[in-house]
């Protein structure tokens, strides 16, 4: 991905993205957003598909994602205010 071209476009649950995250081996791509969820999107090819699963927990849009290199686990981020003001983490395993 040399270029910069575009390769294509994805639709998520909830409208805005918010974060983005790509499993090393590239095929998977996990997509936070405005509706506190996380797409999972297969790759191949370069081309994504549609979600395969959608994980819910957090209570607003989720922010930030880390994947580990295992590509077990998946951190994310979200300021749905589980503890009063402070942003709140969820750990899933893929």
């Amino acid at each position: 991905m040399d270029s910069g071209e575009q390769l294509g476009q994805i639709s998520v649950s909830g409208g805005k993205v918010y974060s983005v995250a790509v499993t090393e081996d590239e095929r998977h791509m996990l997509v936070g957003s405005a509706s506190a969820v996380i797409d999972v999107f297969p790759v191949r090819d370069g081309t994504v598909s549609q979600p395969v699963y959608c994980f819910a927990g957090h209570r607003a849009a989720v922010s930030a994602l880390a994947i580990a290199p295992s590509h077990q686990w998946v951190a994310s981020g979200s300021w749905d205010r589980y503890r009063a003001s402070s942003p709140s983490a969820m750990y899933l395993r893929i």
